[in-house]
Parts: C-alpha cells; structure tokens; sequence
C-alpha cells in the first residue's frame, strides 16, 4: 500500500486518472485504453468522482483553512499481491475486501466521505509493479475537533498509522482467507511509507551509491600512489646501496 495527499489544485488531474478520463492517455503511456473495460468501481454511493468531492467540501459546518497547500483529499493504492503469494483468480475478492478494510479504517465504514473507489486493471503487463492490478481508496481526511468536522490530513494520515497500516491490514487480510496473503514483505516490514517518503528514501539511497563510489576511486587512487611511492623508495635504496631495516606492507 501507498498513501499520498493531495491539494486542491490536484484533486482533478487523479480524479481523471481513477475515472480513466481521455486525456490522461496522452500522457500516461503505460495505460491501455482497450483495456479499460477490466476496470470497475466499488461502492455504492451514486455520486462519486468530482461530484461527489465537491458534495463532500460543501457539508454544512466543514471548517477548512483557506491556504492553496491544504490536502482535500488522500489516496490510498492497494496493489494485488504478486502470485507467489496470492492466486490472482481471486482478485477481485481481495479488492472487496480491501475496500471494506479502508472504508473502516478511514472513513468509520461509511461512504459518506468517500470519494471514490476505483480498480484499475489495465496498466501494461511489462514485469514493473505498475502493471499488477490495483484500488485507489480516495477519500477526504475529515475528523471531528471540539465538535466540529474538520479538514486535516496530518491528523488522519500520522506516523503512529503509517506504522501499524500494513500489520493491521495483513491481519484482517488473514481473518478473511485463513493465509497470509503477502501484505507484510521486505518492503513494508517496517510501516507504511508515503511516495514522498519512498522519494526520500531512494534519494538517499542514490547519495550513499554515489559516495561509495567516490571513496573507492579515492581508494583506488591512494594505493597506486603508495604503490608508486614505495617503488620510487626502493630505487632509491638501490641507488643510495642503502640496506632497508623494515619492509613496508603491500
């Protein structure tokens, strides 16, 4: 699972890209458009997508701060777990039952704030974890302070849930199948991580290979000038009929 946040101002562009709008396929080429038809919505709310987003803004007594950089919205992708871990037959009860996963976790079962729900099932198949079939869960982070619903991400998406996402998720999972489903692996073991954060990790990543890198050349470039030196020592001797004391190492 990934969670990312998003503003106002991209609400619609992910909403074009849950309902397959046209235009998203000139830009994003790994999309199939023949293929479209695999794609379904769960829920049964019958509003849903920028209709419903705005119904959900418009709640009487829905207090959001007027800033361009306040998230509205959140988006959870589910991924179906590769075959080694689950027959991917049964795809699309893994998918309800994810949906229901969420729609407790974040929206106390209700469809009330949800957005929409959207499985995706027409990316192209070319051995990247992009092409395996998956949920976006998008709904508004509202929560009630002192009485009063209220807009906020940071409350609804924090560290302490990060952490516990995928083991809760894994468990409910198992509940349902009687196995482990493959929620839980190498990449997650240690919590739920954001895009942004995933972005981080890989930059990090990126530095340490670069300055790996770096400390070997300097490496390899310190033992041919120690190499160098003790040759040039050595013709010294030689040339001196000098009788060495001690043998450096190699």
């Amino acid at each position: 699972m990934h969670i990312e946040k998003y503003n106002r101002n991209a609400v619609g562009h992910m909403l074009e890209h849950y309902e397959r709008h046209p235009q998203i396929y000139k830009t994003q080429n790994h999309i199939s458009p023949e293929l479209k038809e695999r794609n379904y919505r769960l829920g049964y709310d019958e509003l849903t997508g920028f209709a419903k987003y705005k119904k959900i803004l418009a709640t009487p007594g829905l207090k959001i701060l007027n800033r361009a950089d306040v998230n509205t919205m959140v988006d959870i992708v589910l991924t179906l777990p590769k075959a080694e871990h689950f027959p991917q037959e049964r795809a699309k009860e893994f998918f309800e039952v994810g949906y229901k996963f969420l729609l407790s976790k974040f929206c106390g079962g209700k469809e009330e704030f949800l957005i929409s729900c959207y499985a995706h099932l027409d990316e192209s198949q070319d051995g990247e974890i992009k092409g395996q079939p998956h949920i976006h869960f998008a709904f508004a982070p509202i929560v009630e302070h002192n009485g009063k619903l209220k807009v906020c991400a940071a409350k609804v998406v924090n560290r302490e849930l990060l952490k516990m996402l995928h083991k809760e998720a894994s468990d409910y999972f198992y509940n349902h199948f009687g196995f482990d489903v493959g929620i839980i692996n190498g990449a997650t073991k240690e919590g739920n991580l954001t895009i942004p954060q995933l972005r981080e990790q890989t930059k990090k990543y990126n530095e340490l290979v670069k300055t790996n890198a770096k400390l070997k050349n300097e490496n390899e470039q310190l033992k041919f000038e120690l190499s160098h030196n003790m040759h040039n020592l050595k013709v010294w001797q030689l040339e001196e009929d000098i009788t060495p004391t001690f043998e450096l190492q190699k």
